[in-house]
Parts: C-alpha cells; structure tokens; sequence
C-alpha cells in the first residue's frame, strides 16, 4: 500500500474547516495563550506581523488571546537544535566514513575548545 496515494482522515490539509461566521462561532469565547517568550530580538518582521495579524483576527472573532510566560522556553529550543546537530553528526559520519569520521569531528571540536581555553589566546 503506498501511503502517498491515499487520503488521510487526519490530514489537516483535508480538514473541513467552518468559515465565516460558522468559524467566528467556534473561535467566540475561546481562550488562546500567546507566549512571550516567542518574541525575541531579532526575529524576522514579517513573521512577527503575521503573527500578530493572526491575534488580531482571533479577537476581532471574539477570541480572547492571553499573554503567557512559558520560561523554560530557551532551555527547550536549545535541547532541540542539540538533537537536531547530532541527527545531523550521526548523519554525517554514517554517510560512508562511518566511526573514523566522528573520531575526526571530536578530534576537530576539542583541538578548538582546548585552543581557546589556553591562555594568552
């Protein structure tokens, strides 16, 4: 069975999502959090206006959108971009070079780290 020609009941794409003033009825009343740990210096404009378009239309609809504080926010995202650098690692030392390459890469890292660490440097 090949899962790319078939359709999904759970693909949100396929959703029958109500609209108007079906969607207004569903979204009155709700509450929504809105982190503001997710706004940090130096994102990008255009992302944050987006953003702040989807808030106003959430209360323009009747939503009632509350700003949240969520502080383990930056321990999170540097626990994923750490997962995600070593996906990256265990893919790039088994693309071929397989062990010697990650015996390359720590040799690599800790030669940076101990120059850095010397002093006079």
């Amino acid at each position: 069975h090949d899962a790319t020609s078939s359709r999904s009941p759970l693909d949100a794409a396929l959703l029958k999502l109500p609209s108007g003033d079906a969607a207004a009825s569903a979204i009155r009343g709700k509450r929504f959090a809105l982190p503001k740990e997710y706004f940090v210096a130096g994102m990008e404009a255009g992302v944050e206006r987006a953003v702040r378009d989807a808030v106003a239309a959430l209360e323009a609809a009747g939503g009632i959108v509350e700003e949240v504080s969520l502080p383990t926010t930056e321990y999170a995202l540097v626990l994923l971009a750490a997962g995600i650098i070593a996906l990256l690692v265990i893919a790039w030392a088994t693309d071929g070079g397989g062990a010697g390459r990650i015996g390359e890469l720590f040799d690599l890292v800790i030669g940076n780290l101990i120059s850095r660490a010397e002093p006079g440097e």
